[in-house]
């Protein structure tokens, strides 16, 4: 540990207070997607109030703070901080105003970003930096979230083209000037920390409209069973298990299906049905496979109840690609926790996250932090339990990690491009991902009625 380490962790510690304070006011204050406000707020606030030259209002309520004055030919790191909750309004903390919770660690990030830069703040220490670091408040990573409704509201009214913020950050030409990007979540059994560079999955979902005819179950023969279709196709999604490539193996891909609408009683036949099928892999080829294999089912269905059926495929986020060598993650942990009380791991997560689509045009690294009680992240007795480790650990990661990426005129940074050339370039990207939307249709034929053959 060198004399800027130490002092990094001095401010930290010496600002530990103010940093719980925050992190406190954002769990009791949780927003949805992009709808963020108040935690925006109060992250803008905090950078402004170190003197930090600040861009506010990408992609709805998204900032950028930077720690210096932009210059074209240095390296500039991107410390992230994710905003958004999760919708769990029955958690005993659910905001009351939003029904949301931060039952996904968010407000971690968010804070051990607003923490990192008052370290990096000092003069001294932001001298040391042989580059610049671009403070972000991060919307809307939990994009399954967010209701097909608000969804079609912000496409529709121009608001939004994509729905994960970092996708929408890339579209909006704000991550255009950075070369690097550091991102954190909560992992674990709360004590653990983490090496987040393993593969994570990709998901997409379809979202399926059955249509039929209404009737009285006591006349069904006059009717067309949406609702049957639905639940045949749920049927047949489940069957294609066997019949996967090698390449699905244990673990390593996960198909889910939600109806979302029913008959309103025993006796009806139903004319509409809708339901949401969620499919995760590790590879692009596993989500093109799956999704093929959904679509037949669904098409099968449709044609076995006659009813007509559309499907919408929705692009969801990519697999992460890992960088070759993330060994500073752990040389960080050794400096925050030099007698090894927390175990570090290399974690690989059944999650999704939109670091997949960021990492496809530009090295991206991960770290993990526990403080929390232990349980599921996304549930409802997911809590704080260790303020200091939950909020001020992620803050001295974060400012660590960007001191050393950046030291000794961005040496470290400057090894991880060259090693890590990422695979698409943002063009080549969004052609990628547009194409995977797609709308298919297909007509109600009921069945025919047949007149009695004089028998």
């Amino acid at each position: 540990m060198d004399h800027i380490e130490e002092k990094i962790l001095r401010i930290i510690d010496e600002n530990a207070d103010k940093i719980i304070a925050f992190g406190d006011d954002i769990w009791h204050h949780a927003e949805l997607g992009f709808m963020e406000y108040r935690t925006s707020e109060k992250f803008v606030e905090q950078m402004k109030a170190l003197g930090l030259s600040i861009e506010t209002g990408i992609a709805i309520t998204g900032s950028k703070a930077y720690l210096k004055e932009r210059k074209e030919d240095e390296v500039n790191i991107a410390l992230i901080g994710e905003m958004d909750a999760l919708p769990i309004a029955n958690h005993p903390d659910a905001n009351p105003d939003t029904g949301a919770v931060h039952a996904c660690g968010h407000d971690a990030q968010i804070t051990g970003v607003m923490g990192a830069a008052i370290a990096l703040s000092d003069p001294e220490i932001r001298e040391a930096l042989g580059g610049n670091v671009t403070f972000i408040g991060m919307p809307s990573e939990e994009q399954a979230a967010m209701t097909a409704e608000r969804k079609k509201e912000y496409s529709e009214s121009g608001k939004l083209k994509y729905f994960g913020g970092k996708v929408e950050f890339m579209h909006l030409g704000a991550m255009d000037d950075i070369d690097l990007a550091v991102g954190h979540h909560v992992m674990g059994d709360g004590r653990e920390y983490g090496i987040g560079n393993g593969p994570s999955w990709g998901f997409m979902d379809k979202h399926v409209t059955f249509t039929g005819r209404a009737s009285h179950i006591g006349t069904a023969h006059n009717g067309v069973d949406a609702q049957g279709a639905a639940v045949l196709a749920v049927t047949a999604i489940n069957a294609q298990r066997e019949g996967l490539p090698r390449f699905f193996s244990y673990n390593k891909h996960l198909v889910h299906c939600a109806l979302q609408s029913s008959a309103p009683a025993v006796n009806v036949v139903v004319d509409e049905a809708k339901m949401t099928v969620n499919f995760r892999g590790m590879n692009m080829e596993a989500l093109q496979d799956l999704g093929y294999r959904i679509d037949r089912a669904v098409r099968g269905a449709s044609v076995a109840m006659g009813t007509g059926m559309k499907i919408e495929t929705e692009a969801g986020y990519m697999p992460v690609l890992p960088i070759k060598d993330a060994s500073i993650v752990a040389d960080v942990f050794n400096v925050i926790d030099p007698e090894h009380k927390h175990p570090v791991i290399n974690h690989e997560t059944t999650g999704c996250t939109d670091y997949g689509d960021l990492s496809q045009i530009m090295p991206v690294i991960q770290f993990y932090t526990g403080g929390h009680n232990g349980e599921a992240g996304h549930s409802l007795k997911f809590n704080v339990a260790d303020k200091k480790e939950y909020y001020v650990a992620p803050a001295k990661a974060f400012a660590l990690l960007a001191y050393r990426l950046l030291k000794n005129n961005a040496e470290q940074a400057k090894k991880i491009l060259q090693e890590n050339q990422p695979p698409l370039t943002k063009e080549q990207y969004f052609q990628i991902v547009d194409s995977m939307g797609s709308v298919e249709e297909m007509e109600m034929v009921p069945a025919p009625y047949y007149e009695k053959l004089g028998m």
